[in-house]
């Protein structure tokens, strides 16, 4: 099976139906795969995921993930999930932040916000924003 994000999770899927089953894993190592001329999104640690996606199966399929990550933390022993929420800056009845909030309402993640300029500072005091 390849050793990318699919494929990774189809060889976890079948481990798990049948954990007498031996699933090879075939490609390069996360590690050194910029190196060895893999050059793709997923060759590295970092994973950005958003719940508040303008598609609502895409935005459906996120939130279902995010809610799996603890078990699967749990399951591999590594840490990789570090929720540190989203920031959206424009216009208050501008079409991007009318968009997530339509989008935050229909997927049910909570909001904070509208929040002034000097609110924005301070809670997020390496934005430029606000100055």
């Amino acid at each position: 099976v390849g050793a990318g994000m699919i494929g990774s999770a189809t060889a976890r899927h079948l481990r798990m139906l049948r954990p007498d089953l031996v699933v090879w894993l075939v490609g390069p190592e996360e590690a050194g795969a910029r190196e060895a001329g893999v050059f793709c999104q997923h060759a590295d640690e970092a994973r950005i995921t958003r719940r508040l996606d303008p598609d609502p199966v895409w935005a459906a399929l996120a939130s279902r993930s995010i809610e799996r990550y603890a078990e699967l933390e749990a399951t591999s022993g590594v840490a990789f999930h570090r929720p540190f929420g989203f920031v959206a800056v424009g216009h208050q009845d501008g079409p991007f932040i009318k968009r997530n909030m339509e989008v935050a309402e229909a997927q049910g993640v909570p909001l904070r916000g509208p929040v002034s300029a000097a609110e924005l500072k301070a809670r997020f005091p390496f934005s430029r924003r606000g100055r």
